[in-house]
């Protein structure tokens, strides 16, 4: 449920499925699109696994080609993942479009990382805390230092 006085818009994509994978994929891409689409305000989505991680995933292939379109197309500004255990803020840049990918999966156990160019990958255990205020996000880790601040506009 989104607050009636939130400025902000996000989508949690369901990553456990009870029909075949090829009908439930669709479904939810259809869901996702549609959603996305009735709201002009800043847009989040949280799922289970990371498109790119500087951890032992890569790059996760599916989500890229299946995801992607539909973030650039509704300017989806941050995609929230855990699965890789560790923390990282990892940049998605194209020449048109800009965001960034939060994975935080660091709590029980710890997967070993390579360093990226924003050096925003982190071999600790922790957790991000996020912090939206009015037209601002601020990403804090679990010990409350801010990782990332940066203007949360359309």
């Amino acid at each position: 449920l989104q607050p009636s006085y939130s400025n902000l818009d996000y989508k949690i994509v369901n990553s456990k499925l009870d029909k075949s994978p090829i009908i439930a994929k669709k479904e939810m891409i259809d869901w996702l699109n549609n959603n996305l689409k009735l709201s002009a305000n800043p847009k989040v989505i949280i799922g289970h696994y990371p498109m790119i991680s500087y951890g032992m995933y890569g790059i996760n292939h599916d989500l890229i080609l299946d995801l992607l379109p539909i973030i650039r197309k509704h300017k989806v500004k941050y995609y929230i993942s855990g699965h890789d255990h560790n923390l990282q803020i990892v940049d998605i840049i194209s020449k048109d479009f800009s965001m960034k990918q939060l994975i935080s999966g660091a709590t029980s156990y710890l997967y070993p990382v390579l360093k990226n160019k924003s050096e925003k990958v982190f071999y600790k255990y922790g957790y991000i805390v996020i912090d939206i205020d009015l037209n601002t996000i601020t990403i804090f880790d679990s010990l409350e230092n801010v990782l990332l601040v940066e203007d949360f506009l359309l």
